[in-house]
């Protein structure tokens, strides 16, 4: 089905980022056919709320020395 080869392709999206976990935007085109759009190597989380990547920093700048 139209929705496996979609999965097939995000799945091989993740795989060629290296990630474990990642969430993979898909569209159709018209006639079907599916296009990653989009990679998140960190999905889920809105930034505003959960700023990982500003503490992430801190965290090895601090840490660093």
């Amino acid at each position: 089905t139209l929705f496996r080869y979609a999965e097939k392709k995000a799945v091989k999206s993740a795989q060629a980022l290296n990630l474990d976990l990642a969430g993979i935007d898909v569209m159709f085109s018209r006639k079907g056919i599916p296009f990653v759009i989009e990679a998140q190597s960190f999905p889920g989380f809105p930034e505003e709320r959960y700023n990982f990547s500003e503490k992430l920093a801190k965290a090895i700048i601090k840490n660093w020395k």
